[in-house]
């Protein structure tokens, strides 16, 4: 019962009482996306009514037991990343066959899976006993999935779904990508509130990341109008520190991959900057959750997040001190962008937290040696280092790799930089979920091949 509490009820916004409820399991890895959804639903349909349940996924069968004698459909919604489903996996499964022998027993329950993880494997998502797989941007799919259930219509003309039928995956193809200013990027009038996202995609196709594979190599801007009316909501209900989401905050409004549109850069920060102190608020950019790329490091770019940022540490992402490691994910930078950017910023008076990563599969002694060589070197100079695990994410090219187990030696020289606090970082417990990934892939319960057929 305890997890029950952590429920939160958002009611229809039309006037009429609904029939159909809408069940979000609500975690802390996702809940801004889950955000957003609830902002496309009103903005859509209106007229559903949404239980957001922040607990364990055993909360979701105790809600779903409170629900299904106050509405004539259910539909519970799970997004997902693919680290997360590693560990929560048997507790998901056990729910959802659960919600299977209530359904014989005539309960209308409808399950949903979207976000990372589905997409990019959306028939391992069906295996687990999903009804339905949202592929992509859940926006548009989403409440157009939901209005077709509800109002007993064809879902197969519901563009980006895959559905199990027949012994088959069905795919209903491909719907074009979104207008971010089309979408709020949180819904105020719900008091929800998140970082706003700045842009979607990455222009830079990094082996590793799924942000490219999973929302396309060509980046979509949220325009600064947009931005400036949900940041003045924002401060005007009383909120504080604004902060923004992007895979790389000094590209926005670039239309250059390799060059940081510096006047617009400039413009959005001076806006913001202006429309905070009206309000006693503060702007947080270029730091968590967002980070820079080395090579858009300038004296220019550098400058500007002084003169209008408050946040005095950014984020920079590294990712490996070895040129050869560098060129095999296809970063796109050198080492000599790292450190040069590292310097700038600590110039000019910036923390920095720089990112590694370590345990790609290829990565052999030398590249550890030189990966711990430029860190160590970085911490020096004053920088802290946030060390990652390589995770081979479904979607991604290197999606059927298996990690570099990192050496005693490693261990012992980052432990080392731990102890004088010049590293942090989850990369243990990354380099367990990312062998959990490995054993699930083996298993074929994370498919990464699929046969799907058009409806």
């Amino acid at each position: 019962m305890e997890d029950m509490k952590r429920l939160r009820f958002l009611p229809s916004l039309k006037s009429k009482r609904s029939d159909v409820a809408i069940a979000f399991y609500y975690s802390n890895v996702n809940k801004y996306s889950i955000n957003v959804l609830v902002a496309a639903l009103d903005f859509r349909l209106g007229d559903v009514d949404i239980y957001l349940a922040n607990g364990s996924i055993d909360s979701l069968l105790e809600l779903v037991l409170s629900l299904k004698e106050k509405y004539r459909l259910i539909i519970l919604c799970v997004s997902l990343l693919s680290t997360q489903l590693a560990l929560i996996l048997n507790e998901l499964r056990d729910l959802l066959e659960k919600l299977r022998l209530l359904r014989r027993r005539g309960a209308n329950i409808v399950t949903i899976a979207g976000g990372p993880h589905p997409t990019a494997d959306p028939c391992g998502s069906l295996k687990l006993g999903f009804d339905y797989v949202v592929m992509g941007e859940g926006e548009e799919t989403l409440p157009d999935l939901i209005r077709s259930l509800r109002d007993h219509e064809d879902v197969h003309e519901v563009k980006s779904i895959v559905i199990f039928e027949d012994g088959e995956y069905v795919y209903t193809g491909p719907r074009g990508k979104i207008i971010l200013d089309e979408y709020p990027p949180f819904p105020f009038w719900r008091g929800l509130f998140n970082p706003i996202e700045l842009m979607r995609g990455c222009s830079f196709t990094c082996t590793f990341c799924q942000t490219p594979f999973l929302h396309g190599a060509s980046p979509r801007f949220r325009s600064l109008d947009c931005v400036k009316f949900y940041a003045e909501k924002f401060f005007h209900l009383g909120l504080r520190d604004l902060r923004f989401i992007s895979p790389n905050a000094l590209a926005y409004m670039s239309k250059c991959a390799s060059k940081p549109n510096v006047l617009m850069l400039e413009e959005f920060l001076h806006t913001l900057r202006t429309l905070a102190g009206k309000y006693g608020g503060r702007i947080f950019y270029g730091s968590f959750p967002s980070e820079i790329r080395p090579e858009y490091i300038s004296e220019e770019t550098v400058d500007v997040l002084r003169k209008y940022t408050d946040n005095r540490s950014i984020v920079i992402g590294a990712q490996s001190g070895s040129m050869r490691v560098l060129k095999a994910i296809r970063r796109g930078h050198t080492v000599d962008d790292i450190v040069n950017s590292v310097k700038l910023a600590l110039s000019k008076g910036f923390k920095v937290n720089v990112d590694f990563i370590f345990g790609f599969p290829f990565e052999e002694k030398e590249d550890f040696e030189e990966s711990l060589k430029l860190a160590e070197y970085l911490t020096g100079l004053g920088a802290r280092i946030h060390a990652h695990a390589f995770i081979p994410l479904p979607g991604t090219p290197l999606q059927n790799t298996t990690p570099k187990r990192i050496p005693v030696e490693v261990r012992l020289r980052l432990a080392k930089l731990i102890g004088e606090g010049k590293l942090f970082g989850q990369w243990e417990a990354q380099e367990k979920i990312a062998l959990r990934i490995v054993e699930l892939r083996r298993k074929n319960i994370f498919m990464t091949r699929c046969a799907m057929r058009s409806p």
